[in-house]
């Protein structure tokens, strides 16, 4: 994944309001997904992504808030987004991936 050019179009949707955007650039702050890891540009976002109802964050923003503080503390397994298996294109011929189907 190009993490740069996902971070630009997280920006871009952000500044449009986009909470999932918001969301999402506080978790690859957080991981160093395209940057090195930074807990307090991750607190920024993640705070703004709770505010905005992405509650399921609140228990990364209280960690964040730990380790701002001095606390060391290690992130839950769980915030790592699990990347979905890949499928064979079903398609005969498709524009996406330029594919053939076997």
């Amino acid at each position: 994944m190009n993490y740069g050019r996902a971070e630009a179009w997280y920006h871009a949707a952000a500044e449009h309001g986009d909470t999932n955007a918001i969301a999402n650039l506080g978790v690859m702050s957080l991981l160093g997904q395209g940057a090195p890891a930074d807990d307090l540009e991750a607190y920024t976002w993640i705070q703004s992504a709770v505010g905005l109802g992405h509650h399921s964050l609140g228990p990364v923003l209280a960690i964040l808030e730990r380790r701002i503080a001095g606390h060391a503390e290690a992130l839950p397994d769980s915030i790592v987004p699990e990347v979905p298996a890949l499928r064979p294109c079903t398609q005969p011929h498709c524009d996406y991936c330029r594919c053939n189907a076997a």
